[in-house]
């Protein structure tokens, strides 16, 4: 999913829900859109990292019986919270990698010394994630099993 929309028909023009706009065009009737609109909630779901367990699921499946423009927004925006420790790590790891290489291009370095520092540098990112992961599941947010 993408996101953000400025209005709902940009929401619409999403291939997604065109995808379930065509199917119910094909096979009209109650309840059709429902599960193609659930399968693009449980993606987003699963792309963010997210475990969902039978509550979740009973949500999703209420959120399902909407229009699949209000889905594609929400699953945007599922996908988008997702992304969001993606690219701080990402950040991180490019801004390290590039400390390396800096570091490597002086001709006084040592490389044990380098290597040291990177290896404290990934602790302290390895550690800022727990403590993002404690602290979103300690507000009721993100993965519930400890990942």
């Amino acid at each position: 999913m993408t996101g953000p929309f400025e209005t709902e028909a940009e929401a619409r023009q999403l291939a997604a829900v065109q995808a379930v706009y065509d199917a119910f065009n094909a096979s009209p009737g109650a309840g059709h859109m429902a599960l193609r609109n659930e399968r693009m909630l449980l993606e987003s779901c699963a792309a963010a990292g997210g475990r969902l367990i039978a509550f979740d699921r009973r949500i999703i499946a209420w959120l399902a019986g909407w229009e699949p423009e209000t889905c594609a927004v929400v699953a945007g925006l599922i996908t988008q919270a997702g992304c969001g420790t993606t690219r701080a790590v990402a950040a991180a790891l490019l801004s390290l990698a590039g400390w390396i290489q800096h570091r490597l291009a002086g001709p006084t370095e040592d490389v044990r010394r380098i290597g040291e520092d990177t290896a404290a540098a990934l602790r302290d990112l390895a550690r800022a994630c727990q403590e993002c992961a404690v602290g979103a599941a300690s507000r009721g947010e993100g993965r519930r099993d400890g990942r």
